[in-house]
């Protein structure tokens, strides 16, 4: 129940689509499986977004930003613990930073 999760699985989501694969997620939500989490010691409640949730948003837009593309176009990056996947149609840059420790500065080329 912690952001770590949301990297986690943003990477993983990433890995599948650069390898042409579909991905689905269970339990995204709160919700009858997920009580556990409706303690007070996670101070979550019923329904209350999983990590993993947030981990499609990056992907989806989760209706703040355009979602990503349709198709996956090259993307790289030389620095450590940093993830980027790109796609056009419509284009869309999804960097993810795993970093423990804090932020990684960096510059894009498009």
């Amino acid at each position: 129940y912690t952001q770590f999760t949301t990297i986690w699985a943003a990477s993983v989501l990433g890995r599948i689509i650069s390898e042409g694969g579909n991905a689905l997620a269970y339990a995204d939500k709160n919700g009858a499986l997920g009580l556990l989490y409706e303690t007070a010691t996670n101070g979550g409640t019923k329904n209350d977004p999983m990590p993993i949730y947030h981990a499609y948003g990056m992907f989806t837009g989760e209706g703040l930003f355009p979602h990503f593309g349709t198709t996956l176009v090259t993307a790289s990056t030389t620095l450590p613990n940093v993830e980027v996947y790109a796609s056009d149609n419509p284009k869309q840059v999804v960097i993810i930073n795993k970093n423990p420790t804090g932020t990684t500065p960096a510059t894009l080329s498009l």
